[in-house]
């Protein structure tokens, strides 16, 4: 662990996130969170037991050892709690500082869908949900964890998969209003706007929207997409209408062959977009490097550590 990333050496890393399990092997109360930001949402990706445990704060009035004390056993899955990474920026000791006021866990488990609305509202707005390349330190874990479901789906190579990551992440983080996964809000009207992972635009984005509708039961016009309507969309373009862009893909075995042929077959960027494509290597490489297992907090990926590429 870096020495400046500690208790806030190097700025102090707090979280908000879900708790998804509470049975701790060492019965000290610890609780597993999935991070706001940090974790995607999507367990296949990363799954609950490969989250590190987060250990909640007790008051004074605790020993906190000794088996003498309070037990913090009011937490239960799906609990929203506030806490902070001891470790800084590497994000593998979390501390949790206490519960929140929102969740259906909360106000009990037979409220009205009306009311389940309004909650998920409060708690978009409060945590809105951040997609790969919102905030740029994000980017590496959520690219080895999403790289890997694409080398699992697909049958691509690392370095086949980071050429897509990388293409994708600068075709949408080229516009300073837009993130990895869609705009700040909802996607726009139809028409020469672009959203989401690809900036799909014209039919491309009516087929994303509709997409979501049919297997989400989510209206992204009116909530923003997440990784998850993003992956799925995806995947379905490229075992069907951009199949073709796969097979040209997986003819590639060098990292800047592999991004050109993306960025040219499934892109099909004009001149402006070929302006980027030492941007697009560069991002691929640091997607390449996640997949490899360096320079990302492993446990927050679910990946075991891999000694090369």
């Amino acid at each position: 662990m870096n020495k400046t990333e500690f208790m806030g050496m190097n700025g102090f890393v707090w979280f908000f996130g879900r708790v998804v399990d509470i049975n701790d092997p060492a019965t000290l109360g610890r609780v597993r969170v999935r991070v706001h930001g940090i974790h995607p949402e999507d367990t296949s990706l990363v799954k609950d037991e490969d989250l590190p445990w987060a250990v909640p704060i007790q008051p004074v009035t605790s020993a906190g050892f000794a088996g003498i004390g309070f037990s913090p056993t009011g937490l239960l899955v799906g609990s929203q709690v506030f806490g902070f990474f001891a470790d800084g920026e590497d994000c593998q000791i979390p501390f949790v500082l206490g519960s929140i006021a929102l969740g259906i866990g909360h106000i009990g488990l037979t409220v009205s869908a009306a009311v389940k609305n309004e909650i998920n509202k409060v708690q978009e707005t409060l945590f809105p949900p951040k997609s790969l390349g919102q905030l740029a330190k994000e980017y590496p874990t959520k690219a080895g964890a999403i790289g890997n479901k694409l080398m699992q789906d697909l049958g691509l190579t690392k370095i086949q998969a980071s050429a897509i990551l990388g293409n994708l992440y600068v075709e949408s983080g080229v516009k300073p209003d837009i993130r990895f996964g869609g705009a700040i809000g909802p996607a726009p009207q139809v028409g020469t706007s672009t959203y989401g992972w690809a900036q799909w635009r014209g039919p491309r984005l009516t087929s994303f929207i509709n997409h979501v509708k049919q297997v989400f039961n989510v209206d992204i016009t009116t909530t923003a997409a997440t990784d998850d309507h993003n992956y799925s969309y995806l995947l379905t373009e490229l075992k069907s209408s951009e199949k073709a862009a796969v097979t040209a893909l997986k003819t590639t075995t060098d990292l800047n062959q592999a991004t050109t042929i993306w960025m040219q077959k499934f892109e099909r960027a004009g001149a402006e977009g070929t302006k980027s494509l030492p941007k697009r290597i560069a991002a691929a490489q640091t997607a390449l490097e996640s997949l490899s297992g360096s320079g990302v907090p492993l446990r927050s990926t679910g990946k075991e550590t891999v000694k090369s590429a």
